[in-house]
Formats: structure tokens, sequence, C-alpha cells
């Protein structure tokens, strides 16, 4: 009895045995069928979409301040990395040439004004004289033709008279003639006196002209003044500017001009920077530009703190494209810092990640399943018992390592990354 249940103990041991040798090799068996596949089990993350691009910062203001007239540093009053304020100032030059040079345009401003006002005086006098000329004239032949009309009257009677007494004998026919020659006479010439009246009385060309020359005369006073006034301002202008001001709150650097240099129009005398105002400028090519929009979220990393992540958002985005250093067009994005740091400077090269687009809870694959067959885009599914399904997809925001899809695969799916090498 008891060898008989060694023998059975033995066989049941021996059983066990066998099927877990059956159920290893049916599990390793397994295994090495869904090895041959580097799957990834689908569900929601978060995918955001940024561009990478490098710039460099900028002060809002950066000019390199010119002189605009001609002599001589007689004082500068700053230093490399001072601060000035707007209007403060920077270096005076010698102002003795300027003051002589305002003090003749006052004085030929002057005398251009009293010139012209001379000859208005004139012009003014030479059209009353022509007024109290005409009107001497006009009462000269008005006396004229009163002597003439009363001179016809007298011939008119006496030839009357005449001619009564000719009839009885008392005068010689040759008296008649006589005095009708004289009326004639007279007539004509009372006609002639009055078509004079009548000429001289329309004839205005001597008071236009009279006129004409006081509008000349107004017209070279006023454009003497105004000349006469701009010819001062400008010498004033030219004069203030010997005193050269800061045109903005500023901090001075590289400074070309020391007391005693020669100026000349153009010379460049020093850099202005206005560092409390500052911005990173990212140069973007034209696929990329139509993604980024203003306030979107900027991430930035300094060369000179590669440790240190700043924030920003985008506040200007060039309409129009320049030439970069590879003379490749590019549109100029420019970023604003959300805190001031006193550490960044401008020149300064940072690497920055503008995010462009962020979706939360979204189907996404990674980027190494997606394939292309002519326009479409398929991923590949490990179903069940190994069988693989071809889907086309459609796709969404791509990221460096993911790509949203859109429809075509579910939460769950395993979808095939690349085959396992033997």
């Amino acid at each position: 009895m008891e060898k008989e249940r060694k023998v059975k103990l033995y066989i049941i041991v021996l059983g066990i045995v066998v099927v877990f040798i059956g159920v290893g090799i049916f599990y390793w068996y397994s295994k090495k069928i869904n090895q041959k596949y580097n799957t990834y089990t689908v569900k929601p993350i978060t995918l955001v979409e940024k561009l990478d691009i490098s710039g460099g910062i900028e002060s809002e203001y950066d000019v390199t301040l010119k002189s605009s007239v001609s002599g001589t540093i007689i004082e500068r009053f700053i230093n490399e990395n001072d601060f000035v304020k707007k209007n403060q100032i920077l270096f005076k030059l010698d102002t003795i040439q300027a003051e002589l040079q305002l003090n003749q345009a006052i004085t030929n401003a002057n005398a251009s004004k009293l010139q012209a006002e001379t000859e208005l005086k004139n012009a003014q006098k030479s059209l009353s004289d022509a007024i109290e000329r005409k009107k001497i004239n006009i009462n000269n032949l008005k006396n004229q033709i009163k002597k003439v009309e009363e001179n016809v009257s007298f011939l008119e009677k006496e030839l009357e008279r005449n001619y009564n007494l000719f009839k009885e004998n008392a005068v010689t026919k040759q008296n008649i003639d006589n005095l009708n020659q004289q009326l004639k006479q007279a007539k004509i010439d009372l006609k002639i006196a009055k078509d004079n009246l009548d000429k001289l009385e329309k004839d205005n060309l001597e008071i236009l002209n009279a006129q004409n020359r006081i509008n000349t005369a107004k017209a070279t006073l006023d454009n003497s003044i105004k000349q006469g006034e701009v010819a001062i301002k400008i010498a004033k202008d030219n004069l203030e500017r010997m005193i050269i001001k800061s045109p903005v709150n500023a901090t001075v650097s590289n400074i070309k001009v020391n007391k005693g240099d020669y100026l000349v129009p153009n010379t460049p005398l020093c850099r202005l920077q206005d560092l409390n105002n500052i911005h990173l400028r990212l140069p973007v090519n034209e696929l990329d530009i139509p993604k980024i929009k203003i306030n979107d979220k900027v991430i930035i990393v300094f060369d000179a703190f590669p440790d240190e992540k700043y924030e920003g958002k985008v506040y200007r985005i060039n309409k129009s494209s320049i030439s970069d250093l590879a003379n490749l067009q590019v549109f100029p994005v420019y970023v604003k810092l959300n805190k001031k740091v006193d550490k960044i400077k401008p020149g300064m090269s940072a690497d920055a990640n503008i995010i462009v687009s962020e979706k939360r809870n979204t189907i996404a694959v990674p980027i190494n399943s997606i394939q292309k067959k002519e326009d479409k885009i398929f991923v590949k599914i490990l179903k069940e018992k190994n069988k693989i399904e071809e889907v086309e997809v459609k796709i969404g925001i791509t990221t460096l390592d993911y790509v949203e899809i859109l429809s075509g695969v579910k939460e769950g799916d395993n979808v095939i990354i690349d085959e396992i090498k033997k």
C-alpha cells in the first residue's frame, strides 16, 4: 500500500511539472510573438506645440547719436555707462560762429523788411498821386468844357443878333460867315473836351499800375518778413544744436568724441540705449509665422544663464520680412519678458520656445508610428491574436514626439511603433 501511494504521488507531481512546463512554454511562445513589435497604448495626454527659435535681446530705443552741425567740442558732460535723462546736456560746442550767424540773420531780416516797407510806402504814395492827378485833370477838363459851352452859347446868341442886323443891312454877310465858323469850331472844341473827359474818367491804367505796385510791395514785404523769420529760426536752431542734449532717458555707451574734437554734420557721438525697455527679437520663417499670435507664451533660456528659464509673451509681429545673416527672408517677432531682470542686457543671445497651441486630454500617438501613403496617413494597430490592422487617421497638431489624432484611433488601442529586430 505504501508503495502504491508513492507511485500515485510521483505521478501527480510529474503531472503538475508537465503542466507548469506547458504553461511556461506557452507563455514564452506568446511573449515571443508579442515581442515582435514595440507598441504604444493610446491614452489622453496634453500636447504642447511649440516653435524653437534663437534670437537676441535688443533695446526698445537703441541709436547712435550724431552731430547735426559743425563746430568744436568745448565741453563733454558724460562718461561710459552714465544714465542720462531726456534733454540732459551731453556735449557743448563753441557757439561764437553760430551767434555771429544769428546776429547777421537778424540784421539781414531787418534790412530786408525796411526796404520792403519803404517800397510799399512809395507805392502807396504813387497811388495817392495818381488818384489826385486824375481828379485834377477831370476838374480842369470840366472847367474847360464849361468855358467852351459858355462860348458856344455866346456865339449862338451873337450869330442870331448879327443875322437880324444883316437883315437890316447893318452888318455884312462876312460877319455872319465868321460867326458861323467860330460857332462851328467852338462846338468841335466842346465835343473834343467831352470826349477827353469821358476817356479820362474811364482811364484807370495809372491807378491800376499803382495798385499793382502796392500789391507787389505788400507781397514782397510779407515774403521778406517770412524769409527773415525762417533765417532767424534756422540760425537760432543752429545755435541751440551747439548744445547737444539727450533725446530720451537712456544709458550712454561707445563715446566716440572728446573735448577739442571738431565735428561736421553726421559725426557719430555716442550710443544711447534704453536698458529699462528691452525685448527679445526672434527671426521666424514664413512657414511658421502664420502659427504665431500676439500674447503667445514664450519660454526663454539665455546662453549666459543656461540653468534659468524666463517667461515672456509675443507683443509685436512684423508684417513684412527682412533678410537675416544668411540672406534668407524672415519675419521679426518681438517678445517682452513678463518680469524685469536687471542682469538681462541688450546683445545677449537666447533660445526661445513659442507655445503656439496647447491641447489637454487629447488622443495622440508617437510621431514614429505615423506612416504616409500617397496623400493619406495611416497607423498600424495590433489587435487580438496578433492581428495587425492598418487604419487611416486624420491628424491635428504635431510636436517633436507626438501627433494629435482627430479620428481613426481610440483610447486603449495598441499602436505599433516599430518591429523588433531579432
